[in-house]
């Protein structure tokens, strides 16, 4: 029902209004969808931000793993190399020690040797004399 009253069409001016709404509902439809795309958009790019950093991640901790692996691995053969050797560095002492213990008898001895020459010359000095 229209009813016109000086010139002025109450149906035309709700249609207007109608039409006004809808454009303003349309508009704000598209702004929150727009914004709805940009916030997708952001999360899918943190999506893969995360997953970047993630897989990062998980090679770096691989490779300390595995750098962690060969240094233990190292130490143990470094270590067995030097008990090795101090094993033969206590044996070569060991024998030193023998060496040394035997050439101090034999020093004995000798001296003993040499005081007894030296009593039997000056024993045959004096006999001889």
């Amino acid at each position: 029902m229209s009813t016109t009253i000086g010139g002025y069409n109450s149906q035309e001016h709700d249609t207007t209004i109608g039409k006004t709404r809808f454009l303003e509902s349309r508009d704000e439809t598209r702004n929150t969808r727009g914004r709805e795309k940009a916030g997708e958009q952001k999360t899918d790019s943190k999506d893969r931000a995360f997953g970047q950093a993630y897989s990062n991640h998980r090679k770096v901790a691989a490779d300390g793993e595995s750098r962690e692996e060969s240094l233990i691995q190292e130490s143990a053969s470094k270590e067995a190399y030097y008990e090795q050797r101090v094993l033969e560095l206590q044996s070569d002492l060991r024998q030193s020690r023998n060496i040394l213990t035997n050439t101090q008898s034999e020093n004995e001895r000798l001296a003993t040797i040499n005081l007894e020459m030296r009593e039997v010359g000056v024993f045959k000095e004096l006999i001889w004399s």
